[in-house]
């Protein structure tokens, strides 16, 4: 039976892999001379994968290309390759450099994680020399939020409604003319602690999160019947350096938008996004 039983052992560690490589997987990219935030979403079919690579890099520059490539579940190694470029913004020369990622698959304190390197390779008639790179990216696992009528949620609600009730400062207004908007919030300075709450229009979209190095991901959808929304940036605690501060990036009609945020215990930071005016 012990041949039987080693077979059921492969193939469950097999099934195992392939659930955990779908989804996203966000962390640090570098080379000798830069390094940039790095998010692949990744969809498997039996051992062939599928997906999105995506860069943004220190001084704004944001590149996005398609991935396709496969993974061997014996060695649990993965193995991807850069095939089109599908958007960037302020392309440097290296918007031609093309990836062949090398990937294993593992488990840390962080949770499941991506690590290996790349290869940089040119394309184009613009032969240029491509530093190769070094991964570690950690999956993604949302933070659920407390489940309504618990002594969390109820503690959180009434935090909010209270917290709503401070002054705003508006530290941007946005013109807008997009249905959804993918919003980024991380701590782009010393990460002291910092604990916020996101509310659009009055409902919550992340409750009590952690600001950290690493960007938290969420999407928002401006309502056309209203004149002005509002995204609340609500500070729980002040960290251990006062204010409670954190970046958010947005993607706005095709531009890259980072704004800084600063709040506090007595003042939440606000952005407003209008519509653009009719003639």
């Amino acid at each position: 039976m012990r041949p039987v039983f080693l077979c059921f052992l492969t193939l469950f560690s097999c099934a195992l892999h392939a659930q955990l490589l779908n989804g996203t997987w966000k962390g640090l990219g570098w080379t000798s001379c830069e390094s940039a935030y790095v998010e692949l979403k990744l969809t498997q079919t039996d051992n062939i994968i599928r997906g999105e690579s995506l860069y943004i890099f220190g001084d704004n520059r944001f590149q996005r290309y398609s991935l396709e490539g496969s993974y061997s579940p014996l060695d649990s190694v993965i193995i991807l390759k850069e095939i089109k470029l599908l958007g960037a913004i302020k392309p440097a020369i290296d918007v031609n450099c093309f990836s062949m990622y090398s990937f294993r698959i593992s488990e840390s304190s962080l949770g499941t994680q991506l690590k290996g390197s790349a290869e940089n390779r040119s394309r184009g008639l613009l032969k240029i020399k491509c530093a190769d790179a070094e991964y570690e990216l950690t999956k993604f696992i949302p933070s659920p939020l407390p489940v309504p009528g618990s002594p969390a949620f109820n503690a959180d609600a009434a935090y909010l409604k209270m917290a709503m009730g401070r002054s705003d400062f508006t530290v941007r207004s946005l013109e807008i003319d997009n249905d959804s908007i993918l919003v980024k919030l991380y701590d782009n300075g010393q990460v002291d602690g910092d604990t916020v709450s996101l509310i659009f229009n009055g409902q919550p979209i992340a409750v009590r999160v952690p600001i950290t190095a690493s960007m938290r991901s969420f999407t928002i959808y401006p309502d056309r019947n209203l004149e002005v929304n509002k995204l609340s940036f609500i500070a729980h605690n002040l960290g251990s350096i006062p204010p409670n501060t954190g970046t958010l990036t947005m993607i706005i009609d095709g531009k890259l938008v980072q704004v800084f945020l600063s709040a506090d215990l007595s003042r939440n930071a606000t952005i407003e996004f209008r519509w653009p005016q009719k003639d």
